[in-house]
């Protein structure tokens, strides 16, 4: 999901390199701008991702790394994102107090008239996770 984005920074700073703008100091910031987060993102975007195990919630983002072992984790649940034009639904983690321990924005999935199916089943398989994890 990220990827797409990334290498598009990326390209974009790459034609920078080889303008006639890198003369100047701007034009060696602009093309830093761009340059630099795209090259990160491109790096680090294939390895993103959410990994549930016996121990608990393992979170690999492009900018943001979590452990949360399953004795902290209250509730998984469906959380809607966007606006009138484009909805989506991500899972957000909750912890004993209600308060929010993390966002999985990489598991984030665009909705139409009815919830995203796909979404829903990964919140199921993290709950089932967490009640066999914690019957042990």
């Amino acid at each position: 999901m990220h990827f797409v984005p990334g290498l598009l920074l990326l390209m974009t700073g790459l034609g920078g390199v080889f303008s006639d703008d890198m003369r100047s100091v701007g034009g060696l910031i602009v093309t830093a701008m761009f340059l630099v987060p795209g090259a990160w993102i491109v790096v680090t975007a294939p390895f993103a991702g959410v990994r549930a195990d016996g121990e608990g919630l393992r979170y690999r983002g492009v900018l943001k790394r979590a452990f949360l072992p399953w004795s902290q984790i209250d509730s998984i649940d469906a959380l809607p994102l966007g606006s009138e034009l484009a909805t989506a639904e991500t899972i957000v983690v909750r912890g004993h107090e209600g308060e929010e321990l993390l966002m999985l924005l990489m598991l984030t999935g665009f909705t139409r008239k009815r919830a995203n199916n796909r979404v829903r089943a990964q919140i199921q398989m993290m709950q089932q996770m967490r009640a066999r994890a914690l019957a042990d």
